[in-house]
């Protein structure tokens, strides 16, 4: 396998845009946190609904997923003023619903979040309501929504500037559909307007600020989605997918994928390291060879599309080419064993950012897929812990960063949904939850975002870009928000059916560098991580008197829930 690119989330900081606000403000500041740009934000992860949001932001729908070039014009902030762009080249999305539904994904061009914003169809046009979020920032109470402004030119004393306000009476932003099945964005009717010597129409489609109904400056006077003949690869909702190991025959390159069988095809999930839930599907040509074909997509990454092509590796370079004669990627399949491998151990399977241009990020070839039976297994220890104050306004006092290990001690590949890790300081197991409360630079930042109910298993698949982050090359890195001890360790737990089996306590004293191996062993028992909130909390002190009000000190935190689990865990309290 090769990789051209290493996948990895990137932090934009706290931006300050400044614009005229309904007041005439000459400086509307609003904070928000940048949106990340990493290339394993998406993926086309199938949801058990028709959608899935998340503070009423939809990020996974399903349906038909039909693949549009779109040509877009509009504004994004700037310090003082709005910077204007047209791009004519973005690829994009959107999912038609058995019922009328239609998602548009990453509605905006400039503001990539991931997001899906829902209309429906009546007669040719598509009608979104306004007011809907396509992002949201707990910890400030406030997302920013979509809706229809009028802009106008405006001067406060010798300041003359383009200002846009947000129209109220306008329900829903609609988009027609061609004849020819383009989906065009069609703006209340209007005039226009002149300033510094362009012409602007009088409505745009814009993103306003949901707790004061204030422009954020993203706007959009003019989208145009184009039809292409592709859809993206969805694994059928009733297929049952199964585990497999992927291993690189001439590589050490071993991970897990999922696979699914029907009378006519292969469905292969996580072939592309970058995409976990892209699929792509084999069809049967023969009773022992199915063909990928050319130009399946996998996902979307970002603005950019995940397509597979057949390459070939010329005697010249380490990079392969396309191969135009080739009508797919052959894999030859023993259907009793269900084994799958590559055909020809010459031709690549490239995973492309584009249709048209090469753009290669990762190549396989040479590979067999066989059956993995997920057993509970002992993992391996964690390895390269290291402490840093880097970046300390973003991450806390301190960070520590680690890779785990992906496989058993047994040399069992293990599956990364089944994988969590367990962190000590001083030696006392820490519990996590979502909170908010820290201070940075001014704003409050919520700790642990995504872990909603307390635990002290974290999955190891958790990414929620600031305190807990992948970045890429299998390297972890975990705020602590703690700088008050001497030692932090980390344990993997391999969790199967419920059965928990964890590695050694890997153990890094931050004074004097050296590491410490504590043997866990093979632990096996019932998940602490109960999926609810407890019911009560009480604490003791070591010797086991209760303690109303703790403080300063070590304590044993007793938690009981409602299905009568008590789960106690030894906690400094501060």
């Amino acid at each position: 396998m090769q990789k051209f690119l290493e996948p990895r989330k990137w932090f934009s900081t706290k931006c300050f845009p400044y614009f005229i606000n309904l007041n005439l403000n000459l400086m509307l500041q609003k904070g928000f946190l940048g949106v990340a740009c990493g290339i394993l934000l998406c993926g086309t992860a199938v949801a058990s609904a028709a959608e899935t949001t998340v503070n009423g932001v939809i990020e996974q729908v399903t349906g038909k997923r039909m693949v549009y070039s779109k040509y877009s014009a509009g504004s994004v902030p700037g310090t003082m003023a709005m910077s204007d762009y047209e791009q004519d080249d973005m690829m994009t999305e959107i999912v038609w619903g058995d019922n009328g539904e239609v998602y548009f994904y990453n509605l905006f061009s400039k503001y990539s979040t991931g997001s899906y914003i829902k209309g429906t169809v009546k007669d040719n046009t598509i009608l979104v309501p306004v007011g809907q979020p396509v992002a949201y920032f707990p910890s400030e109470k406030y997302g920013l929504n979509i809706g229809i402004f009028k802009g106008e030119v405006l001067t406060a004393g010798s300041l003359t500037y383009r200002g846009y306000f947000l129209d109220e009476s306008v329900e829903n932003v609609e988009f027609m559909i061609a004849d020819d099945g383009d989906v065009v964005l069609t703006l209340p009717d209007g005039g226009t307007f002149e300033f510094e010597g362009a012409i602007y129409d009088e409505y745009v489609l814009g993103l306003y600020w949901s707790d004061d109904n204030t422009f954020s400056g993203y706007c959009e006077f003019s989208q145009i989605y184009t039809t292409l003949p592709y859809e993206v690869v969805s694994v059928p909702e009733t297929l049952e997918m199964t585990p497999y190991l992927f291993k690189g025959l001439d590589s050490e390159d071993q991970r897990i994928v999922n696979v699914g069988f029907t009378d006519d095809n292969i469905y292969i999930q996580g072939l592309c390291s970058y995409l976990d839930k892209g699929a792509l599907c084999a069809e049967f040509t023969s009773a022992n060879e199915a063909l990928i074909s050319n130009d399946q997509i996998l996902g979307f990454a970002n603005n950019n599309i995940v397509v597979a092509k057949p390459g070939v590796m010329p005697s010249n370079s380490d990079t392969p080419v396309l191969d135009p004669d080739a009508e797919g990627y052959l894999l030859t399949v023993d259907k009793e064993n269900k084994v799958i491998s590559s055909k020809n151990a010459d031709q690549y399977l490239v995973f492309n950012l584009s249709f048209e241009s090469w753009a290669p990020i990762e190549a396989l070839n040479n590979f067999e897929l066989t059956p993995q039976e997920v057993s509970l297994v002992k993992p391996a220890n964690p390895t390269a812990l290291e402490f840093s104050t880097r970046n300390t306004s973003w991450y806390g006092y301190y960070t520590v960063q680690f890779t785990p290990a992906l496989e058993a001690t047994d040399g069992t590949i293990l599956d990364v949904e089944n994988l969590y890790y367990s962190v000590y300081l001083d030696g006392v197991l820490q519990s996590f939850v979502e909170k908010e409360g820290l201070n940075l630079n001014g704003y409050n930042v919520v700790q642990y975002e995504g872990l909603t109910e307390e635990t002290t298993l974290i999955p190891m698949t958790l990414d929620n870009w600031g305190d807990i982050s992948y970045l890429g090359s299998y390297l972890y890195i975990l705020g602590l928000y703690n700088d008050n001890f001497t030692t932090v360790g980390i344990k993997e737990t391999y969790m199967v059916n419920g059965e928990l089996s964890s590695s050694d306590i890997v153990t890094l004293n931050k004074e004097t560098g050296e590491i410490e191996v504590t043997p866990e062993g093979p632990t096996t028992g019932v998940n602490s991580f109960t999926g609810e909130k407890p019911v009560s909390v009480e604490y003791y002190t070591l010797d086991g008197k209760k303690v109303a009000n703790p403080s300063n000190g070590v304590f044993i935190k007793q938690s009981t829930y409602s299905n009568g689990q008590v789960k106690n865990v030894k906690t400094v309290v501060r």
